[in-house]
């Protein structure tokens, strides 16, 4: 796997990135605290700049292991994402008149669980190197020997698993439901009569050990968004969904998209029907300003029978955005892709509204496995790229510092991610400075 070669090089820069010398001035960039004096930001580029936030947000995200919030943007896209498939999968079914009694006579040939599962676990992930992930497995053999051997497994867990909280919950895990947990998780599980335990089972996270506590069957009313799917998927076709959902979105109506940030796009590109344009905002910038910088963050940008999307939704939407994109709708002549994007996101809007409309409503388990797709993703970025949990500001800064210029091709490759998930990471840190115009003297 090769890195992202659009990714900002970053290897002319080397030198300076660690010749920083506060001298009393005020940090060109602070990111929770992590502070970036002028002498190390002034030679980056914009989109290094962006980086380099963005990379000291991923620092934060590892020393509170918050990444709900770092990631709230992408998973609230998600979530929208999600509801509107499941609308679509009605659809289908209605267009195919597929009854409520076959889709619970195809549930009653193959119901599906809910288990209870106490598990120990030795981190370690798959990136890292064969000596650090066969000495992990060790010490999962190890623990699964003991309690072969008869020690409760409450009491090995609490002692062996890394896991947060594990000690006061003896490895205790809120009940699952196929999709809650990473596939090689489940399939174990599954496998279990209760009260049995597992070999050492590897997933992405590390080696476990399991054990299931109890099985229950789910309801058909609970299964049903997954028969739905399935059912869906396995019709083809999808001429009803189109036709309803151009139905739905044909009432959209675009305002004015040159006043739906602000100044982010005012007056005339070139200058010959009015004021030149201000330069575009980075990304970080524009993560920077949060709702306080758009003009009437409530005033709508789009708008349709019983509905409308706000400057504040659109603004976001824009932060779920790989980065690339971002810039691309922040450049002073980008109006018309602006508009592209704000149809795009008042149509997700109507959908979901059309969907709740039908009782279709967020599920926890989908919720919790996209929060855990994102931790899982994080993850990978902060073991490549060197952070640390608990870690405190001047830590954070120069991990930062370092993960700008390792060449490794897999911390190439992670901060090539990075750099791409940049608007959303930065929506959830506090991000200052005169590099971002942002909390400036």
């Amino acid at each position: 796997m090769r890195a992202n070669s659009s990714a900002p090089s970053v290897l002319p820069i080397l030198v300076l990135l660690f010749l920083a010398g506060c001298g009393g001035e005020a940090p060109a960039l602070e990111v929770d605290g992590a502070a970036f004096f002028p002498d190390v930001v002034a030679p980056l580029s914009e989109e290094q700049v962006d980086l380099l936030a963005a990379l000291a947000a991923v620092g934060s995200g590892a020393a509170t292991g918050d990444w709900r919030t770092l990631g709230a943007p992408r998973l609230a896209a998600a979530e929208r994402a999600r509801l509107v498939e499941r609308l679509r999968d009605e659809i289908m079914l209605e267009g195919a008149g597929i009854t409520e009694g076959e889709l619970e006579e195809r549930y009653a040939a193959a119901p599906q669980y809910e288990l209870e599962v106490r598990h120990l676990v030795v981190l370690s992930e798959r990136w890292q190197p064969a000596a650090v992930r066969e000495e992990a497995r060790t010490r999962a053999e190890s623990g699964l020997q003991r309690i072969q051997a008869g020690e409760p497994f409450a009491e090995v867990a609490a002692e062996v698993s890394e896991e947060p909280g594990a000690a006061a919950r003896g490895g205790l895990l809120r009940p699952g439901r196929r999709g809650t947990w990473v596939a090689e998780f489940w399939e174990a599980a599954s496998r279990l009569v209760e009260g049995g335990v597992s070999p050492v089972v590897e997933t992405p996270y590390g080696f476990h050990v399991l054990r299931l506590e109890a099985r229950r069957t789910l309801p058909f009313s609970e299964a049903r968004p997954a028969v739905v799917q399935a059912v869906a998927r396995s019709l083809g076709g999808g001429a009803a969904w189109e036709e309803a959902r151009i139905r739905w979105i044909s009432d959209v109506e675009i305002l004015d998209p040159t006043g739906a940030l602000g100044s982010v796009h005012a007056g005339d590109p070139d200058g010959t029907d009015g004021p030149p344009r201000p330069s575009r905002p980075s990304v970080a910038a524009f993560a920077a300003g949060g709702r306080e910088s758009l003009e009437d963050p409530d005033a709508l940008v789009a708008r349709w029978p019983g509905g409308g999307l706000s400057a504040e939704d659109l603004r976001m939407h824009l932060l779920s955005l790989p980065a690339g994109r971002l810039r691309s709708l922040l450049d002073p002549g980008g109006s018309a892709e602006l508009e592209v994007e704000i149809r795009r996101a008042a149509e997700a809007r109507v959908l979901v509204e059309q969907a709740g409309e039908r009782g279709i409503r967020p599920t926890e388990s989908d919720g919790e496995a996209e929060l855990r797709e994102w931790e899982a993703q994080a993850a990978e970025w902060v073991g490549l790229l060197g952070f640390a949990p608990g870690a405190d500001a001047e830590t954070r800064r120069d991990r930062a510092l370092a993960a700008m210029r390792a060449t490794g091709q897999n911390a190439r490759i992670a901060r090539s991610a990075v750099a791409e998930a940049a608007p959303t990471l930065l929506s959830g840190v506090s991000v200052t400075g005169t590099a971002v115009g942002a909390g400036t003297p």
